[in-house]
């Protein structure tokens, strides 16, 4: 019975390692060398995204001629 807690907690301490170094290689795609700031990728700009869209939105409501 004792081995298999063992077992049981060495396959558990196991699997939190291996989630640590998923979110650290995840982490690890978004910031860049210090010698090359101009690489960092920190995903996508909300605010940018939203504007842009809503530019889009007005263009093709004047394409459309919604307005009068």
């Amino acid at each position: 019975m004792i081995n298999n807690q063992k077992e049981k907690a060495a396959a558990a301490i196991a699997g939190v390692i291996a989630y640590i170094r998923q979110e650290e290689d995840a982490m690890a795609h978004y910031v860049a060398p210090e010698d090359k700031p101009e690489q960092r990728n920190f995903g996508l700009n909300l605010w940018g995204a939203g504007g842009r869209q809503d530019m889009m939105n007005m263009r093709l409501m004047m394409q459309l001629k919604a307005f009068k």
